[in-house]
């Protein structure tokens, strides 16, 4: 799952090419992709990840991402 998320985040479009939003969100990606692989033995069964970006011109000023994990059994022993 981890590595299928952080190809969503590469994936989704609507940031300019190069841009510093653009790698904002592939950031975000790898960001999602940690957080998967923390949890062991792959519980993570579907994630939902919500985010905005305030932009001025060409730079990203400020970002916000939420994520939710939604797993199979108990991920905390």
């Amino acid at each position: 799952m981890a590595d299928v998320i952080k190809q969503h985040f590469i994936d989704t479009q609507g940031c300019p090419n190069g841009s510093a939003e653009q790698t904002a969100k592939n950031e975000l990606g790898q960001v999602a992709e940690t957080l998967c692989k923390s949890l062991e033995g792959d519980p993570v069964v579907r994630i939902e990840a919500h985010g905005s970006a305030w932009n001025v011109g060409d730079k990203a000023r400020s970002q916000s991402a939420s994520f939710k994990f939604e797993t199979i059994g108990d991920f905390v022993e």
